[in-house]
């Protein structure tokens, strides 16, 4: 049976103690709040997909196609200049006897020597282009091949100017492992126009028809035009030098962010920067500081910095790149899908290992810009772009003991605020029923004698 004292019980409360238990629910209410929003904040770090989350779109434009000059497969033995057969096998042996370059005793002629061809390309072969710009003799003038020839034979030199022309040709000699070339020619313009002939092991690199181009190679000889009868010094070279803008921070400058773009230069830049560098040296630059939210809002401070992403991995792929000054011919492009589905669309170069798609990982590398592309659902979104040298995988955080601990600690702190309401309420009802006793025990004892002598007096009644 319910006991009537209990009954509007907090009509009776007084304000103090009102406000006691307000504040004992508030903080109560406040206490569990925090509970679950730590607890969220520890499910987000897991970055487990939904099956209802939007995956981002590749759009459709890649970065910039740089059309490579049109080439044309003339195998170098049947067109001018006249060379010689190519050796054989059985000539293996003294294929690359530097003594092969004191045998060459002719210049200004259509011939090409290929013997010393083919050792200067085996020389080549192996060095970086660090190593033959170390290399280069600097004091040595294109016109100084012209004067001296036979004294610079053989020497590693120097030479720029605008491409002139460029195509591929086969270099058709048995047992040597380079079987295509790139013969071209650039101008050099000033008082005298010289033509600068050449052979590429490495291509063009994208570098087109009257762009300015340098190049080191090693001096083989004056030869002849058949058509024109204009000499012009023959350089064996690995590649073109790389461009300013490859190497230069201002191209970063290029970036619009927020575009629909993501432009080739700065890519490309990135790119060339991390290929020189090891995983361990880009982890050092690394500012764990750094959040996506910080390269989403501040992208123009952070651009070029170096940072890092955590998400699920999406439609990773390899991807063919078109002909650059990197020399980088492939890499793998993908998503990953962080807090809050914010994506990061990434290059790497080197494949990610033990992480299959929707698995966690992480990328360490550069961050470009945030581009704008839009869903399949034609949704326009924006993602961080970032350059990095591979993936690395991110163990899921197992958020179990944490719950355990939290709910433990809940428990606890609810089952003490319980308590103290308890032992407040009866406090209240204790001090209530004492209050009642001391209004009773202020009553007369003789109330009801009281109250009847007054009703027969209002009665006129006598006393008697």
């Amino acid at each position: 049976m319910q006991d009537k004292n209990s009954i509007g019980m907090w009509r009776f409360i007084p304000p103090r103690e009102k406000a006691k238990l307000l504040l004992m629910l508030v903080a109560l209410v406040v206490f569990v709040g925090s509970i679950f929003g730590l607890l969220q904040c520890y499910e987000k770090q897991e970055l487990a997909l939904a099956p209802n989350q939007e995956q981002p779109e590749e759009p459709e434009a890649e970065l910039p196609v740089h059309e490579e000059p049109p080439v044309h497969e003339e195998p170098i033995l049947q067109e001018d200049p006249i060379v010689r057969e190519a050796p054989t096998v059985d000539d293996e042996i003294n294929l690359y006897d530097p003594a092969i370059l004191e045998d060459v005793d002719h210049d200004n002629t259509h011939e090409l020597p290929t013997e010393a061809l083919l050792l200067l390309l085996h020389w080549l072969q192996g060095k970086t282009h660090a190593q033959l710009v170390e290399e280069t003799h600097p004091d040595i003038l294109v016109e100084d091949l012209f004067d001296t020839p036979a004294r610079h034979r053989g020497k590693l030199v120097h030479a720029e100017g605008v491409l002139d022309h460029i195509e591929k040709k086969s270099l058709g000699a048995a047992g040597f492992d380079i079987e295509i070339l790139y013969s071209g020619s650039l101008k050099q313009v000033g008082k005298v126009t010289r033509t600068v002939s050449f052979y590429l092991i490495d291509g063009p690199l994208g570098a087109k028809f009257g762009d300015g181009v340098s190049l080191r190679g090693y001096f083989l000889s004056l030869v002849k035009d058949a058509a024109t009868d204009e000499v012009s010094p023959v350089l064996i070279c690995k590649r073109l030098d790389p461009p300013d803008w490859l190497t230069d921070p201002a191209t970063l400058d290029d970036v619009k962010e927020g575009s629909f773009a993501r432009e080739a230069r700065p890519v490309y830049y990135l790119m060339n920067k991390i290929m020189q560098m090891s995983q361990s040296e880009i982890l050092a630059q690394v500012d764990a500081k750094i959040t996506p939210t910080d390269m989403k809002i501040n992208a123009e401070k952070l651009r070029g910095r170096f940072a890092r992403f955590d998400g699920a991995l999406l439609e990773p792929k390899k991807e063919h790149l078109p002909p650059n000054p990197t020399g980088i011919s492939e890499c793998f492009v993908g998503h990953l899908l962080g807090t809050n589905n914010q994506p990061c669309m990434f290059y790497i170069l080197d494949p990610p290992e033990n992480i299959q798609e929707s698995n966690l990982a992480r990328i360490n590398g550069i961050f470009l810009k945030n581009y704008r592309y839009v869903t399949r659902s034609s949704r326009e979104r924006v993602a961080t772009v970032m350059i990095g040298r591979t993936l690395t995988p991110v163990a899921p955080i197992n958020t179990t003991p944490v719950r355990t601990f939290l709910f433990a600690i809940f428990a606890l702190i609810f089952a003490a605020v319980a308590t103290a309401a308890i032992i407040e309420a009866r406090a209240v009802r204790r001090r209530q029923g004492e209050s009642r006793q001391k209004t009773i025990n202020r009553i007369p004892r003789d109330i009801a004698d009281r109250a009847r002598k007054a009703a027969r007096q209002a009665r006129g009644e006598s006393d008697k």
